[in-house]
């Protein structure tokens, strides 16, 4: 027999309110008896019923917490009791209340604060240029905040690139690669429309595939861009153009003028860990032997990003899965020398709405990182 909190007289006590938990086994019984185990009265409250039927077994049920609503009355909200209720010939006993406040929580009510109304960020101890060289460590949380729209790490200064020759100043006589998904062809599509003397050069491929090409003749850029291999959920994709990250890896010189960007997550959501983790580990292969026959290359790892869940993406898809393979995406390459771009708060720290391609002024500071560990900043 169930019994809802709405049910005990427990509840509804004018000074305090408290939590009742009760679950009793019936079997043959004759009497019932109460007893107040710890209390600040000192007193003994007793009560007996007969109980001949199931009616009257309910009635005594009823009387033992009628006596508990008035035990509680006569002491503190911080004293704690216990009643036992003690059947005759058969059975344990069950009544446990203790003093608590009860407090209507809502988990989708905000929660306002009731301290001071700004608050002083104080980052951590800023790294110097020299120390761009080492391996990062991509768990920090949080990695950062924003102030006025603009990204703010925790570990390291970056430059905010407001302005298109800035840009580039910074990628002159560099060739770019990135490497990855939809949401890293943002980036080749912001720099090239930011970038004026930056060029797409009509390489004939599908809007949403690639691999498409920027060049700026004048300051010696080149901007390359191609999707990751199977599995993709892209257009219809030529099979001469599904290439493998690491595959394209291996075919880079790399050196001091090369910067490599990845990401790979997105198209994986679908599919167990245990592909998304073989994949990575070629990749970080790859990464390593690259480093070793050219140690001044740049490489830098993309995260994933929260996204909007509509009615259909939910069924395939979730933020709590794409956060488990950005944990792996972390792990996997950690350790070695690449940095990091935690889009991942970047977006999930900004006002707007999720979307699985961030709004322009979530991708703007997603360059500003990137770019600032291409130019690091002279401390």
């Amino acid at each position: 027999m169930a019994f809802t909190k709405s049910s005990l007289p427990c509840f509804g006590q004018e000074r305090s309110k408290f939590l009742c938990h009760l679950s009793i086994r019936v079997k043959q019984s004759k009497s019932c008896c109460v007893y107040e185990k710890k209390g600040q009265t000192g007193s003994i409250s007793k009560a007996h019923s007969s109980l001949g039927g199931i009616q009257k077994q309910l009635s005594a049920m009823f009387a033992c917490l009628e006596i508990c609503r008035s035990v509680t009355s006569q002491i503190s909200t911080q004293a704690s009791f216990r009643l036992l209720v003690k059947y005759d010939i058969a059975l344990e006993e069950v009544c446990i209340c203790r003093s608590r406040r009860l407090i209507d929580v809502n988990i989708k009510r905000p929660i306002l604060s009731s301290g001071p109304d700004s608050v002083i960020v104080k980052p951590k101890a800023f790294t110097d240029s020299s120390s761009m060289d080492r391996a990062e460590d991509p768990t920090v949380s949080p990695s950062g905040y924003y102030y006025e729209d603009q990204w703010r790490p925790r570990t390291h200064w970056i430059h905010h690139f407001n302005k298109s020759d800035d840009i580039t100043k910074c990628l002159q006589g560099k060739v770019v690669h990135l490497f990855g998904d939809s949401t890293i062809r943002q980036w080749f599509e912001y720099l090239t429309a930011v970038v004026p003397d930056l060029v797409e050069f009509n390489l004939g491929s599908p809007k949403n595939v690639g691999p498409f090409m920027s060049v700026d003749l004048k300051h010696n850029i080149l901007l390359k861009f191609r999707c990751h291999g199977p599995p993709i959920r892209f257009s219809t994709v030529f099979s001469s153009e599904l290439r493998y990250i690491a595959n394209e890896l291996n075919g880079i010189v790399g050196g001091r003028n090369t910067v490599i960007a990845i990401t790979i997550w997105s198209h994986f959501s679908t599919f167990p860990v245990e592909v998304y983790i073989r994949r990575l580990r070629n990749i970080r292969r790859s990464i390593i032997q690259l480093l070793d026959r050219s140690p001044k290359t740049l490489i830098i790892i993309r995260t994933a990003n929260v996204q909007e869940l509509g009615p259909e993406v939910s069924l395939f898809n979730s933020d709590w899965y794409s956060f488990q393979l950005d944990s792996v995406m972390r792990k996997m390459f950690s350790g070695i020398a690449v940095h990091f771009v935690d889009a991942w708060e970047m977006s999930l720290a900004h006002y707007l709405p999720h979307n699985l391609h961030p709004k322009e002024v979530i991708v703007k500071n997603q360059i500003d990182a990137f770019l600032s560990y291409v130019c690091p900043l002279q401390t």
